[in-house]
């Protein structure tokens, strides 16, 4: 359509009368029209029946039989009607719902739905028209034409529920109900909330690996450079038509999360998002004596507490909560820390030294944003295995004392006068809880023993400590759907427990036992946990052979803890 002269000149392929045919034949009877607009739109009425009413008729008879062709596809939309794209498969969280502006008088049409970056957006996407000779005219962008059925210029019939962007009248009926559900859960996410997502594992320990974050405000401070630009249009807050069914069908079928296990922001499926569901029972699985139990809970249940908080000389130095957790491998800190976390329901946050690196820039980065969020969120931050960080400082090792230093290494090193630690200044004015879990507590440098609230040793297990965690993990079991002998397996839980490993070694006999069963399709019994523990076995005979000791009597001959 132009503007001609103060008139309006309408342009193939004409798709307004199409749409709007039946209303215009209803206007001959309308009053109030003076004889020449009535002679007028005689005029147009005939023209109408004579050039497309054949062509017509043949799309609405592909249309009822809910098939297409290039030459109809435009024919397919209508102004301020709904449309769906989906992907190569028929998930309800793959459909993306659009809306078309309201243009009466159009040879093109530009649909466009919401996205959300912490602020809505229209973003616009054009979909292809094609003239009288079934030649594409319009723009093809971002996959909305063609999909599992290729509509190509001149080609054959194709299902319209095929195409990539079809109105949601073609739809199956429930589609739009589903959409306009997702988008009210959206909607409800969209500020900051601890999720969880993908599908529940029975063996997944207290969900903590389906667990995100959904904050978007985080998100724009951790990633200040902008993204790619999109042509999109900013939606004002008084703009949310919070009544209208199609703003929320709309509204995206993804949100972004923050990965606790992954450590990494991730688009999260709204369909696929639940609740978190926290283990009370956490601290019953742990196997500590009771008094370990019940002075973990008081100091992290007081700290919680922030009325019962001491001040420091200096505002907000020292109120953070750190606790070092030592001992050998498997021996239980960091389910300890995950026991804390549930207990409190507040998000786990693990990380390593791997993660971290060890440049003194990047630790110090790393670091701020973690604590970082650490504190914005709430969480109970564990960093695992952080020996590089309590170890004493070297002559030797230049690097990792520039780690520790806040000042890079200087040719006259002097250990004895070194500046307060990377490690240390970033905790300074950290106020949440901390946990640190080494197993060289005999390395452990001296600058961090008046900052440590609460350190707890974990001994190595001895067979009482066994059999409970070889009880927890078969009480387990049959929450992973596999068909599992229950009652082969307690009767032969004390010949498990005279085994000599860690809970670590014990879990991974478990995987490994059902992994056994699974590849033999057996229902999983006593056998295969022999058989797994054989394995295991024979690799810790191995390396005591070539050590010539235990890693236990290593440990303790290296001065990094005590054997027993």
């Amino acid at each position: 359509m132009v503007e001609r002269e103060s008139r309006l000149v309408f342009e193939e392929p004409f798709l307004f009368f199409y749409i709007h045919n039946k209303t215009v034949v209803k206007l001959q009877d309308a009053s109030g029209l003076d004889e020449e607009a009535t002679r007028s739109l005689k005029v147009l009425l005939a023209w109408m029946e004579t050039n497309f009413r054949e062509d017509w008729d043949e799309a609405d008879a592909l249309f009822a039989r809910g098939k297409v062709n290039s030459k109809h596809y435009s024919k397919l939309f209508r102004p301020s009607e709904l449309a769906v794209s989906q992907n190569h498969n028929n998930q309800t969280d793959m459909f993306t719902a659009f809306k078309f502006g309201y243009s009466p008088i159009y040879t093109e049409m530009v649909p466009c739905t919401y996205e959300f970056d912490g602020t809505l957006t229209w973003l616009p996407r054009v979909i292809p028209s094609f003239n009288e000779n079934c030649s594409r005219t319009g723009i093809v962008t971002e996959g909305i034409y063609g999909g599992r059925s290729s509509l190509e210029s001149g080609g054959g019939l194709v299902n319209i529920s095929d195409l990539d962007l079809y109105p949601i009248r073609f739809a199956e009926e429930e589609l739009e109900r589903k959409l306009i559900a997702r988008g009210h859960k959206f909607w409800r996410l969209r500020k900051k909330c601890l999720v969880c997502h993908g599908e529940v594992d029975g063996g997944d320990r207290y969900q903590a690996e389906r667990r995100y974050m959904i904050d978007y405000a985080m998100y724009k401070r951790l990633h200040r450079a902008t993204e790619a630009t999109k042509l999109r249009f900013y939606v004002s807050a008084d703009e949310y038509d919070e009544t209208s069914s199609a703003f929320f069908a709309c509204l995206p079928p993804t949100i972004l999360g923050f990965s606790f296990a992954k450590k990494s922001w991730e688009h999260l499926s709204v369909d696929r998002i639940t609740d978190v569901t926290w283990n009370k029972t956490a601290f019953d699985q742990l196997v500590a004596p009771d008094e370990t139990k019940e002075l973990i809970q008081a100091m992290v249940t007081v700290h919680g507490d922030r009325s019962n908080a001491a001040q420091d000389i200096i505002s907000g130095k020292g109120q953070g909560l750190l606790i070092l957790l030592h001992g050998g491998p498997g021996t239980g800190k960091t389910l300890t820390a995950e026991s804390i976390a549930e207990v409190q329901e507040r998000p786990l946050y693990r990380v390593t030294c791997g993660d971290i690196g060890i440049e003194p820039k990047e630790v110090e980065q790393y670091l701020g944003d973690v604590l970082e969020i650490g504190k914005a969120w709430g969480c109970v931050v564990l960093l695992d295995e952080a020996d590089v960080f309590l170890e004493e400082r070297s002559f030797t090792d230049q690097k990792r004392n520039a780690v520790i230093s806040s000042t890079p290494p200087h040719p006259n090193f002097d250990i004895q006068h070194t500046n307060p630690t990377v490690f240390l200044r970033v905790l300074e004015y950290y106020d949440g809880i901390l946990i640190l879990t080494t197993n060289r507590v005999g390395s452990f440098d001296e600058a961090f023993k008046s900052r440590i609230q609460l350190a707890l040793a974990y001994p190595r297990l001895n067979e009482e400590d066994r059999l409970k965690i070889w009880q927890n993990f078969i009480q387990m079991l049959p929450r992973s759907g596999q068909r599992v002998d229950m009652e082969d397996l307690k009767m032969n839980l004390n010949k498990l427990a005279l085994v000599e490993i860690n809970g670590r070694q014990i879990r991974n006999a478990v995987t490994m036992a059902r992994h056994l069963a699974k590849f033999r399709h057996e229902m999983l019994r006593y056998k295969h946990m022999q058989d797994a523990l054989r394995s295991v076995q024979r690799f810790n005979k191995y390396l005591s052979d070539v050590k010539g000791l235990s890693d236990d009597e290593w440990a303790k001959a290296d001065k990094l803890r005590l054997g027993d």
